[in-house]
């Protein structure tokens, strides 16, 4: 089963909090449950920069908002309906953390 649909199954109908950690060359996403602490990470997510920076823009004090799964095919971003429908999760906080390249 797909981590989103598992994560559909496991937290629908609670408030989720997303931990965005920016590295170098990925970023790693952390989706909690406010009730129960279930959790689901997404590892080695490949961004844009510009695209990380424009988000924490929307996003910064912009709490309620939603998560939702977006894929790209034939370069066009689809939302995810793993059960023929798209369901959109609640978001109670967002927490950004950015890790700096290590200089040797």
């Amino acid at each position: 089963m797909r981590a989103y649909e598992q994560l559909l199954l496991r937290c629908r109908n609670q408030k989720l909090n997303l931990k965005f950690e920016i590295q170098p060359a990925s970023l790693i996403l952390t989706v909690q449950s406010d009730f129960d602490a279930q959790r689901i990470v997404y590892k080695d997510i490949h961004y844009q920069p510009d695209q990380i920076i424009k988000m924490q823009r929307y996003l910064t004090g912009q709490v309620p908002a939603d998560f939702v799964h977006v894929f790209t095919r034939s370069n066009k971003q689809l939302i995810a309906k793993p059960f023929n429908k798209a369901e959109l999760l609640p978001i109670n906080t967002i927490e950004w953390v950015h890790h700096e390249p290590e200089n040797y």
